[in-house]
């Protein structure tokens, strides 16, 4: 999978841009504050509906526009795919993909990237929020089914963290019969998430000491563990049958459920007492050792560094093993300049093997000898110069593949394709739909209710991370009215997943029965994607939302 050309319109600093990339390493070169980084979160955001930089996509539309348009052509498993998003300073994102119109989060089941940015560092240094939001994060590109269940199970901790907070008010009794439900629900999308992240964490730890030893040239036994909420409130690990990952991401539903059942009975008087939700994977965290010690707070700036980098490789080649479509495309912004010259080196040779790395720097002398580098020139804001070696790139005159069948519109808004589908331009944007999901970081819809319980979270933090998988939170407005609210629960190839298929089912099988398609699948017939089949999402909006910490501190 690679990037062959990314188009922007009011994308922060930029009122237009055009850039062509080519398979191999590209560098986006230029001075600091200039627009390098804008180019690769554009990139990047089409994989997970975030911004690395900011909490909100209000900062992503240049000022004075109301809207931000990217398209992006991919060329992935020998085909072409035209993706387009149109990020709305108010209202509900749009998206479509070959032309058809389809939710935003389904955009990230065409393209996969992992970046490797300097705001890496918190997720070894910082709170565990940023620990979260890298495994759902992780979760997301790896099963696009997570967005789904991640949303729903934020949604479930908004709706029953404001019945706990009513309880306060004196409504206990009507509180205390209706609980039940949404523990229910509770438990049965948050046993899904916990058993994916422990799945996770048992096959990203070999990728994760390869990934080290390269990279620093010694093996300081870099580890992964979960500290779950679950276990904490029952003071005993007990769903924990031994301490192997392998054995703990084996551990049956049905364990894990009745564990988190008895988990919430153990607390169910200081939920009620304090108004929040104080046991699921919004309260668990991530643990990283080194030679078995914490990172945080033991390692050296220089390992915690190599460790967050070694993180993203293990995911890299993580997903490069598990993906039919081929590579995930590699960023790595501003990250030579962090490294002396033995890391950059090795760094380069360990993502070399990638069909497509995208690299931005800001002087050549940051930049490892060795590669033939296609250079793309930023000064004052503009692409001066796009050069270099380009022989694979796609053939922008010639006639499209029957993928993507005809080119990127021109104007200011995307453009409808079918007959019957709402034009992007005109189409209602539902202003308060974003409102409703929450503007702030994405977890901080389950983020509100926890900040009265802080105390008691053995992490001081709180929600699902600060993305909240981004793919299923935000702007996730359908285009089409006539559609089955039930496709939240989407599959790999947008379809719904077969019966009794789960998130926490591993793998998730992609050829196996019609229900279950993979992404190469997809990309053999991308005509096939139809914005009827695509479904109106409105439980967030339905549900409310809290606002973030960030929020909260702007009202004080």
């Amino acid at each position: 999978m690679r990037v062959a050309r990314l188009s922007l319109r009011d994308f922060r600093n930029y009122p237009t841009a055009e850039v062509e990339f080519s398979a191999g390493p590209n560098l986006i070169i230029g001075p600091n504050g200039q627009g390098k980084t804008n180019l690769i979160e554009a990139i990047a955001y089409f994989s997970g509906l975030r911004s690395h930089r900011v909490s909100s996509d209000a900062p992503l539309v240049r000022a004075g526009a109301s809207a931000a348009i990217a398209r992006m052509r991919l060329e992935a498993a020998g085909r072409d795919v035209l993706l387009e998003l149109q990020i709305n300073r108010e209202g509900a994102n749009k998206a479509q993909v070959n032309r058809n119109s389809v939710r935003p989060r389904e955009v990230t089941r065409w393209f996969s990237s992992v970046s490797f940015v300097p705001e890496d560092l918190t997720i070894v240094r910082g709170e565990p929020s940023g620990r979260r939001r890298f495994l759902d994060e992780a979760l997301v590109s790896r099963h696009p089914i997570a967005s789904g269940v991640l949303s729903d199970y934020e949604r479930v901790v908004r709706q029953r963290t404001s019945l706990l907070k009513s309880a306060r008010s004196g409504s206990a009794r009507a509180v205390e019969a209706t609980l039940p439900v949404w523990d229910e629900q509770l438990i049965e999308t948050g046993t899904q998430i916990m058993l994916a992240r422990r799945e996770l964490i048992r096959d990203l730890s070999g990728p994760l000491r390869d990934g080290y030893r390269a990279l620093v040239d010694a093996d300081h036994l870099p580890g992964l563990s979960l500290s779950e909420s679950v276990c904490t409130a029952l003071d005993a690990d007990v769903s924990r049958e031994t301490l192997t990952l392998e054995d703990l991401a084996s551990v049956s539903r049905e364990t894990l459920a009745h564990d988190f059942r008895a988990a919430l009975a153990e607390v169910r008087g200081r939920e009620l007492e304090r108004g929040v939700t104080l046991v699921g994977p919004h309260r668990d965290d991530l643990e990283l050792t080194l030679n078995a010690l914490p990172v945080k707070g033991y390692a050296s700036h220089g390992e915690s560094w190599s460790f967050a980098l070694s993180l993203k490789m293990a995911l890299a080649a993580l997903l490069s093993e598990e993906s039919p479509a081929g590579d995930p495309v590699i960023i790595l912004d501003d990250v030579f300049a962090e490294l002396d010259l033995g890391r950059r080196g090795r760094l380069m040779s360990a993502v070399s093997g990638y069909e497509q790395v995208i690299v931005t720097a800001a002087v050549e002398e940051d930049i490892p000898e060795g590669p033939s580098w296609r250079r793309i020139a930023i000064a004052a804001g503009e692409i001066v110069s796009d050069s270099g070696p380009s022989n694979d790139a796609l053939t922008w005159d010639s006639q499209p593949t029957r993928a993507a069948q005809a080119e990127a519109p021109q104007g200011d808004t995307l453009v409808e394709a079918r007959p019957g589908q709402s034009d992007m331009a005109t189409s209602s944007q539902s202003p308060g739909a974003r409102a409703a999901e929450g503007d702030g970081e994405r977890s901080d819809g389950v983020s509100r209710e926890t900040q009265a319980g802080r105390e008691e979270d053995h992490s001081g933090e709180s929600g699902l991370g600060d993305a909240d998988v981004a793919a299923s939170t935000e702007g996730d407005e359908s285009l089409s009215p006539d559609v089955d609210p039930d496709s939240s629960s989407l599959g790999v190839a947008g379809v719904r997943p077969g019966p009794g298929e789960k998130l926490g089912m591993s793998p998730i099988p992609s050829n196996t029965h019609s229900e279950h398609v993979s992404r190469e699948t997809m990309l053999r017939d991308a005509t096939a994607v139809d914005a009827g089949d695509h479904a109106s999402e409105s439980d967030a909006a339905e549900a409310g939302s809290a606002p973030s910490p960030e929020q909260e501190e702007g009202r004080q």
